[in-house]
């Protein structure tokens, strides 16, 4: 069923993997997935990017701030009760960002953001190298982040491993590089 802004309920974004990119948000997100999202966002992997000057890092819709909650919709013709799922996300190995206003995750309390990933990524902020990532209703592993992850990011979720969980299952084509 298609809505007269084009989006088709029930598609969810997912096998995406960007790699080596140089990417500059100075408006918004140097990186955002599901900014018309209907069906959710999984098996996204981002590795080896260089944000430049993003006002809000990168954002599941901040260079990495990732929200579940879009905050208005255009008109009232919309199921207020659908909840977009969030899951198997990767941004590892070597993601630099420079000049970022803010970093962080938040989901939303009735539908968290689940195996999320985040190795080996270092962030220059606006407002300092001490300021912390902002962080709510995410289930993760993490290691390696610049400036410190925010609590929730810094302990260890239960599918973890050394260098990040495994995204294989029987639907699923992983490959290591």
């Amino acid at each position: 069923m298609l809505l007269q802004y084009g989006i088709a309920y029930g598609r969810p974004i997912r096998n995406v993997h960007t790699r080596g990119a140089q990417l500059q948000g100075s408006t918004g997100s140097a990186l955002a997935f599901g900014s018309g999202m209907s069906g959710g966002i999984s098996d996204i992997i981002a590795e080896g990017l260089h944000i430049e000057n993003s006002v809000s890092n990168s954002k599941l819709t901040r260079a990495l701030k990732s929200t579940g909650q879009f905050g208005f919709h255009a008109d009232d013709k919309f199921d207020p009760n659908a909840l977009p799922v969030i899951d198997h996300i990767t941004l590892k190995n070597n993601i630099v960002g420079t000049n970022v206003t803010d970093a962080g995750l938040a989901g939303i309390q009735e539908s968290p953001f689940t195996l999320i990933c985040l190795s080996n990524i270092s962030l220059s902020t606006t407002s300092g190298p001490s300021t912390s990532w902002i962080c709510s209703n995410v289930l993760r592993f993490s290691q390696f982040l610049i400036p410190e992850p925010c609590p929730v990011l810094q302990s260890l979720y239960s599918n973890s491993s050394s260098t990040c969980f495994s995204l294989a299952s029987s639907d699923r084509y992983v490959a290591v590089l």
